[in-house]
């Protein structure tokens, strides 16, 4: 059984500036998107955002869009981004990138845009018609001396909430209470443009570090992590389950081995990294788990996300 989800929210929107031979410059303002479901099903196994697409289609956006309607030119994303979390009260992460089409490389009217992993193919992240500051749809229009650049920003949304449940550990069970922890790092990175794999599992698969806490321990505000009279920290194995479309959550088990995790009294809480960012999730059973030196432990943990 796996212990309950904290569930990560995800946004998005666009900018688009075109400028002029003459110095003058066309900006829409920002605009929101609409995250695919094929986009939510590849946060689960690797980076969703590498490409910009541009085209001349009218069609209401959809969760069901794989592609653009009628896709023109498309543009790799550029070297530089910046990540930046809003800190207290929301501690929401926004992750700007810029896609630089080529002077020339969009010529025509353009009415719908989109981001996504491939530069065609049903591959989309995101779509959105292209809006005016007043939230109406409108026509692009770029000839072949202008030079068009798109602007995305990816906003996360961490879970501040405590999650409570109940976990069966060798046929007892244990209640237990989950809290994010050093939220003010959650996802305020590069990851979603720049590396490889699956962002929202809890661990990577090679040298997960992973910290228990032994009786007595108390979770830490969400800035923070938990706090015992003693501790241990260790890179235990660890193991993802096989990824479902469409359910928007993966499962990550630890195996810690006999001389694992010993800690005084038994484990009373975890600390627990996500893969794609230094924020991390802890857990504390209201009664400690018996760990010593004759036991292994294995736990699994479910890491969620949605739009919002």
């Amino acid at each position: 059984m796996s212990l309950l989800s904290l569930t990560t929210g995800f946004a998005g929107e666009y900018n688009i500036v075109i400028n002029k031979p003459d110095g003058t410059q066309i900006e829409t303002g920002w605009f929101k998107n609409l995250i695919t479901d094929i986009g939510l099903d590849r946060l689960a196994v690797d980076r969703p955002i590498v490409n910009a697409r541009v085209g001349t289609g009218m069609s209401t956006p959809s969760v069901l869009n794989t592609a653009l309607d009628a896709q023109i030119a498309s543009s790799a994303a550029a070297a530089n981004f910046s990540a930046v979390n809003s800190g207290a009260p929301n501690y929401t992460s926004t992750i700007t990138q810029s896609f630089a089409f080529a002077q020339g490389a969009v010529v025509g009217n353009i009415t719908e845009i989109g981001i996504g992993w491939a530069t065609t193919g049903a591959t989309l992240f995101s779509r959105a018609l292209i809006l005016d500051n007043l939230g109406f749809p409108i026509s692009l229009t770029i000839t072949a001396i202008d030079q068009l650049t798109v602007y995305y920003r990816l906003i996360v949304v961490p879970p501040l909430a405590d999650i409570t449940g109940t976990v069966n550990i060798s046929s007892t069970p244990y209640n237990y209470t989950g809290r994010i922890g050093i939220v003010g790092s959650f996802f305020n990175d590069s990851n979603f443009f720049s590396s490889s794999g699956s962002f929202l599992a809890l661990m990577n698969t090679n040298a997960a570090l992973f910290s228990t806490y032994g009786a007595g321990a108390t979770l830490g505000a969400i800035t923070s992590s938990p706090t015992a009279p003693n501790s241990s920290n260790m890179n235990v194995s660890a193991s993802y389950s096989t990824y479902t479309a469409g359910t928007y959550y993966r499962d990550t088990t630890a195996n810690l081995t006999v001389l694992q995790g010993n800690v005084t009294g038994g484990i009373q809480a975890l600390y627990v990294p996500l893969a794609g960012t230094s924020s991390r999730f802890q857990y504390r059973f209201d009664t400690p788990v018996p760990k010593d030196n004759t036991k292994t432990f294995s736990m699994t943990f479910r890491s969620s996300w949605n739009r919002v």
